[in-house]
């Protein structure tokens, strides 16, 4: 029965006994309101572009690496992520499209531009490629290091993704999304950074 059909039916037992008529609207009122509250998501193409919130935690035996992110993913095409401190600050900025990832470190104004694996290898000792990740955040590659733990209901968007490996653990969270018609700039001015080595980009992120 539709909403208003549950209306209808209420005012017709407008000549039936009390506790009927409030029997009636009790469980038309927890229907509703659990409609309501039901989180709905909409229906998304490879092709949308969604921005949201999340948690990026990585842990071994030595280190512990943990942040919050905004994050925006243009379709199969590119992923732009602002790692957020606790305080707020932007620590990093990171820029992955096809076969390319940069890094921007706003606050020491340097930046590392390179490979995803090479980051990866030497950061977390696994092997993930641009495309790789594009793809497990849009949550399509069947065959990936990340396990799916959760979608967004009625979607298949990841909420949560890890990689475990004998002492490495990396978890991605995935708080909440949307889809956005517009993107804010991505742009960067090279001049005002300095390039850096991956052995210097590990020390800022373990730090």
């Amino acid at each position: 029965m539709s909403w208003k059909g549950g209306l209808k039916h209420i005012f017709k037992l407008r000549g039936q006994p009390s506790s009927e008529r409030r029997g009636w609207l009790t469980s038309y009122l927890l229907t509703f309101f659990l409609i309501s509250c039901f989180p709905h998501h909409p229906e998304l193409k490879l092709s949308d572009r969604i921005s949201g919130f999340g948690k990026f935690y990585y842990k071994n035996r030595q280190k512990l690496i943990s942040f919050n992110f905004l994050y925006y993913l243009d379709g199969l095409n590119s992923v732009f992520i602002k790692g957020i401190l606790p305080s707020g600050k932007n620590f990093v900025s990171i820029y992955i499209e096809n076969n390319s990832t940069k890094l921007f470190f706003p606050e020491t104004k340097e930046f590392w531009e390179g490979r995803l694996e090479e980051l990866s290898e030497n950061l977390f000792g696994c092997l993930m490629n641009e495309d790789e990740l594009i793809q497990d955040m849009r949550g399509i590659r069947r065959v990936s290091i990340f396990k799916i733990k959760k979608y967004f209901i009625g979607t298949s968007f990841p909420k949560e993704m890890e990689y475990v490996k004998e002492n490495i653990a990396i978890k991605i969270k995935i708080f909440n999304f949307k889809i956005q018609r517009l993107f804010p700039s991505f742009e960067f001015d090279y001049d005002m950074y300095t390039s850096i080595d991956i052995d210097r980009v590990i020390k800022i992120l373990e730090r």
